[in-house]
């Protein structure tokens, strides 16, 4: 097994999170419709064989509200070790980074709450220039 390149990692985080953006306003042509409906994601990350201090970083819900998409939290554990958010607000992002001494079996879990409502675009409109 090839051993995770941090900064190959990092950039394709980055890279997938900006696709899944959203604009900060609705084009022309595009609207929202319907009620919320929520939604509670778990995500558990265990190093299995680590012998030295261990990193785990882990891409957390947007952080900015949406016309379509809103976080109710980021709630993330890691026992034995320490975790915090980091947040890039222009970019709506956030990771949760997580550091484990080597005594310390790495587990890293994630909770996000979120909620969401139909979106839909009319791609026989126009769309604005930006």
């Amino acid at each position: 097994m090839k051993p995770l390149n941090r900064r190959n990692f990092l950039q394709s985080v980055c890279a997938a999170s900006a696709l899944a953006l959203p604009s900060r306003s609705l084009p022309a042509g595009e609207s929202t419709s319907g009620a919320w409906r929520t939604f509670e994601v778990t995500t558990r990350v265990e190093v299995l064989n680590s012998s030295a201090a261990t990193r785990v970083w882990l891409p957390a819900a947007l952080i900015t509200d949406t016309p379509f998409q809103r976080t109710l939290f980021n709630k993330f554990e890691a026992a034995g070790g320490s975790a915090r958010l980091v947040e890039e607000r222009q970019d709506s992002l956030g990771i949760v980074v997580a550091e484990f001494p080597a005594d310390v079996k790495p587990v890293l879990t994630l909770t996000s709450r979120i909620e969401t409502k139909n979106h839909s675009v009319d791609l026989s409109a126009p769309g604005r220039k930006p």
